[in-house]
């Protein structure tokens, strides 16, 4: 474990995945109460869900721990998106999709008409429209098209093309 990162003198690295886990626990503890009070109140069943991150979180991978914000790779920009909305949709999506993807679906299920154009896309369709995925942070911008992700970097300058089919990691 980089000094940086360390708390006091613990360097084992499982100690720290222990911890991130104890949190992750704890997040879906969370998650259940809300969910056990929605349904208690009767309104689950009706109700739109959405859950997500704002990051993942660098375990060790290209010898980054426990922090976030330095890079575009997918175990960081990768995150959980559930959509939880009866008798629309179900199942798992194969495609790629986004955050700025929430509010078009949000405002559409509602019902709320708005003279603005977003560009994402309401995700309870069942075909979205084929489009480019953009990440972008500091120096780096990372694209997304039909499975294939390029990550530049300006300085130093940089290309990273990755085939997200056939390694998804």
């Amino acid at each position: 474990i980089p000094a940086y990162q360390r708390l006091g003198n613990i360097t084992d690295y499982y100690y720290y995945v222990s911890q991130y886990d104890r949190e992750i626990r704890y997040q879906d503890e969370q998650f259940k109460i809300l969910i056990e009070a929605l349904t208690k109140f009767g309104i689950y069943d009706n109700d739109l869900i959405i859950f997500s991150a704002d990051h993942g979180e660098g375990m060790g991978e290209h010898n980054y721990f426990f922090a976030h914000g330095e890079n575009l790779y997918n175990y960081l920009i990768r995150v959980p998106l559930i959509v939880k909305f009866p008798t629309k949709v179900s199942g798992r999506r194969k495609d790629f999709v986004q955050h700025i993807d929430v509010v078009p679906t949000i405002l559409e299920t509602a019902g709320i008409k708005t003279r603005h154009r977003f560009r994402g896309q309401n995700l309870l369709k069942k075909n979205l429209n084929k489009r480019a995925i953009v990440s972008a942070m500091k120096d780096r911008n990372a694209i997304i098209l039909d499975g294939i992700k390029l990550i530049y970097r300006a300085s130093p300058q940089e290309y990273l093309l990755f085939d997200l089919k056939k390694d998804p990691s």
